[in-house]
């Protein structure tokens, strides 16, 4: 059976760690941003994308990718650290 249920980034790569590079089983170091997925990530040209604020909201909005990006910013920086993996048990 060839096909997987679960994409490649999903289940990791394998590679052998230098000394000093190991990481827990079931862990790999990577140098890009880790996505999980279950499945195939769908891609939306910027021009049908949208960004809907509804529900428990005053008014609701609708924002295109345009819209979207000019809305203030701000750069934040972060430190994440697992101590028990990503299920957190």
């Amino acid at each position: 059976m060839t096909d997987r249920l679960v994409t490649r980034g999903f289940v990791g790569r394998r590679r052998v760690p230098e000394r000093g590079q190991r990481v827990p089983p079931g862990q790999y170091v990577t140098t890009d941003f880790p996505v999980l997925s279950a499945g195939p990530t769908p891609h939306t040209p910027l021009e049908q994308w949208s960004l809907s604020i509804e529900g428990l909201v005053n008014q609701p909005r609708s924002l295109s990718w345009p819209e979207f990006t000019s809305l203030p910013s701000r750069d934040f920086v972060v430190v994440k650290t697992e101590r028990f993996g990503p299920s957190g048990g």
